[in-house]
């Protein structure tokens, strides 16, 4: 027995100790974990074979911690996000694990908001266009590593700035990507048949290309997806008033159409890669959800000779393989 301590007292210390040691450890196993931890966040497709994953199960998995901003392209002049720290998996890992990568592919990323975003199997391998850092002016395809984010400075990605999980690129220098690569509110990747890089010409008050990525996040938007049915099929994409509304010299940020050259009357061409080419006045588009610039037939990408997009109205008329859109006679 301790020198100092009577029987009574040890007897009273043991129990003490014993109930103190309980106590820890009801508390240890009773502790809840955060609901998000344990519930499905992501699942990843690749041919036949698919993977669900929690937060827990990205947390286990080696992770990577980097410095990435980029450059919002949709506004003039364009806008730089300033980096922030990221850590997560990158992406290439993670498509390994659900099974072998074909040699060509597309990455289709879909987005608890709607959002499907498109990327080519050069873009998946990290060649995107960059801009520099400081004055956000493009300079080129650049080196950049796709990871699947799931902390931003150290903390989870909150929903307001896209979480739980977002798609960062990780710069092999002092550069970025544009601002619509980084895609939020991910959860679900798929690897898919091969997408074609195109880009839509655009000619107005603006000028600039939409390129196939930026088309198919905005047509998979459910506030800007509009759809027309035609001889049978189900056309969907984007009104051609919301297309304009990135060339007409609105705020473009939300493209936001631009009544104040409505009353010009100009001229909206629509041109197809065989030269063939409609006309529609600013009357005509001006929110008409009735001429639609589609991208999907029966929910399936467009094929040839429709690829890549295709006018359809309401009142039957249409034209395919839609290469460049026109803005003329609004200097008046």
């Amino acid at each position: 027995m301790p020198i100092g301590l009577s029987r009574g007292t040890g007897l009273a210390v043991s129990i003490i100790a014993i109930v103190a040691v309980a106590s820890l450890t009801v508390v240890f196993f009773l502790q809840p974990q955060t609901p998000i931890d344990t519930e499905l966040v992501l699942t990843i497709n690749v041919g036949d074979s698919s993977d669900n994953y929690t937060m827990s199960d990205l947390y286990s998995l080696p992770s990577i911690t980097c410095s990435a901003g980029f450059v919002k392209t949709g506004t003039s002049p364009y806008t730089i996000v300033n980096p922030s720290n990221w850590t997560g998996i990158p992406l290439a890992q993670l498509l390994s694990r659900t099974g072998s990568l074909p040699e060509n592919y597309s990455l289709r990323i879909l987005s608890s908001d709607g959002y499907d975003t498109y990327f080519t199997v050069s873009e998946c391998e990290g060649s995107l266009e960059a801009y520099n850092s400081s004055t956000a002016e493009p300079i080129g395809i650049q080196n950049f590593t796709m990871v699947l984010a799931y902390r931003q400075n150290g903390e989870s990605i909150s929903n307001e700035t896209g979480g739980p999980l977002r798609l960062i690129m990780r710069p092999d220098g002092d550069y970025m990507s544009a601002g619509h690569t980084f895609a939020k509110y991910i959860r679900e990747i798929s690897v898919v048949d091969r997408t074609q890089p195109w880009s839509l010409e655009l000619k107005g008050v603006l000028e600039w290309n939409m390129t196939h990525d930026v088309y198919y996040s905005l047509g998979s938007c459910t506030h800007h997806r509009k759809s027309i049915t035609l001889n049978g099929t189900l056309y969907a994409g984007v009104a051609l008033w919301t297309i304009v509304s990135s060339m007409d010299g609105g705020n473009d940020i939300h493209y936001s159409f631009n009544n104040s050259l409505v009353p010009t009357n100009y001229t909206i061409t629509v041109w197809s890669e065989t030269g063939s080419y409609l006309n529609f006045t600013s009357y005509e588009i001006a929110f008409n959800n009735d001429i639609v610039i589609a991208g999907w037939a029966d929910e399936i990408l467009l094929l040839p000779p429709e690829w890549p997009l295709k006018l359809v109205t309401a009142s039957g008329a249409s034209l395919d393989s839609v290469i460049r859109i026109e803005m003329t006679g609004w200097q008046s």
